[in-house]
């Protein structure tokens, strides 16, 4: 893995710890659970946009000509070359019921594709 990889790799680390807290303190019990509109309505609590806040600070904090897209918040594009794409709460359904089948990820995509993830459940 090169210098900037692992940079990368450090910052999504760092940043879903971060919202780990959030994400155990709000599990089985979330407030603020709407339903956003789709093809397959889906559910979106208060701990998903906190979290999502949460990561797109730390991401940006780190890289700030980076693009970051995530479920619950407008996409900011800035790079060609970088993007970030999060996902706060993978399970939403099950988080607010207090299914352990749930996770927070993170991943990051260059022009090659793929190049760093990170999950945590």
């Amino acid at each position: 893995m090169n210098e900037a990889s692992q940079k990368f790799l450090e910052t999504a680390r760092a940043a879903v710890k971060k919202a780990e807290p959030i994400f155990r303190r709000h599990f089985g019990k979330s407030t603020g659970i709407a339903t956003k509109p789709g093809k397959v309505p889906s559910f979106v609590s208060d701990a998903d946009k906190e979290i999502e806040a949460l990561l797109i600070r730390e991401i940006s904090s780190q890289f700030p000509a980076h693009s970051i897209v995530g479920e619950e918040f407008p996409a900011k594009k800035r790079s060609q070359t970088h993007t970030w794409f999060i996902d706060p709460i993978d399970g939403t359904t099950n988080y607010i019921h207090g299914i352990p089948y749930c996770s927070i990820s993170v991943g990051l995509f260059d022009e090659k594709g793929p190049s760093v993830g990170v999950v945590a459940d």
